[in-house]
């Protein structure tokens, strides 16, 4: 048997020595690489490889409409009927199972992905924001930003997928970015009943990288753009979310 100090994990190639709180089977039942980190990714259930699913206004509040269980929930007025719902999650590194030492030394890729609706309620219907925050939640060690502006083509409703843009130049220290960067238009064939049904979706992307030590947290927020109608509020839905952890190639 290995004891728990000179335990050692190879993971991608690499051997890494395991805490002394960490054993085998603590890591492999916690699992905390190469998986959604984030509670409820799609509390709405909604499929992204089918389109949004018509809806009308609503009166009904938002967590009545599916499983928001770890989401943080407001509301912010805008003017002309507009309002962004703004959902938010606080991500616990060490609690899902990673440590100091290897988030400090090894660096891992930490992967920020999203998909949202193309509801065309306004220009601009969805904003992202990401920080990495060290251990006492409020100092920001690298964070990103993006407002992707609505392309208008094809109909509305379709997905989009998001993933933050990865930074011009590589710093180990905190930054700050905002470019998007494109990463073309890739054609989905979606099987329905009858025939295939290309969606088009705009990716960009981002992999927080080389981002200094101290990481403890990962802060995702996204707000939605809501429109209020003769009946109630129109919302732009969003689905599989998620933030993960691997080990750079």
């Amino acid at each position: 048997m290995v004891s728990n100090r000179a335990s050692l994990c190879r993971v991608s190639f690499r051997i890494l020595e395991l805490p002394p709180h960490l054993t085998w089977k603590l890591l492999f039942l916690r699992g905390p690489l190469y998986r959604n980190l984030l509670r409820s990714p799609n509390p709405e259930g909604i499929n992204i490889y089918e389109p949004a699913p018509p809806t009308g206004p609503t009166q009904q509040p938002l967590e009545t409409l599916g499983n928001f269980r770890g989401w943080h929930i407001r509301t912010e007025k805008l003017q002309q009927g507009l309002s962004w719902t703004v959902k938010q999650q606080c991500v616990d590194l060490l609690a899902e199972g990673l440590w100091e030492e290897l988030l400090d030394d090894e660096q891992p890729h930490i992967t920020v992905m999203d998909w949202y609706e193309d509801s065309r309620l306004d220009a601009c219907v969805y904003e992202l924001h990401v920080w990495l925050l060290a251990a006492d939640r409020r100092t920001v060690i690298a964070q990103h930003h993006v407002a992707p502006q609505t392309c208008g083509r094809g109909p509305p409703g379709r997905w989009v997928q998001v993933r933050l843009p990865t930074p011009a130049a590589t710093c180990t220290h905190a930054f700050v970015s905002q470019d998007l960067t494109e990463g073309g238009e890739q054609g989905l064939r979606v099987p329905t009943k009858n025939f295939f049904l290309t969606l088009v979706l705009p990716q960009v992307s981002h992999i927080f990288h080389q981002y200094g030590p101290g990481v403890c947290f990962v802060h995702f927020l996204r707000k939605t753009k809501n429109q209020m109608e003769h009946g109630g509020l129109r919302r732009t839905r969003v689905t599989d979310s998620s933030v993960s952890v691997q080990f750079r190639e």
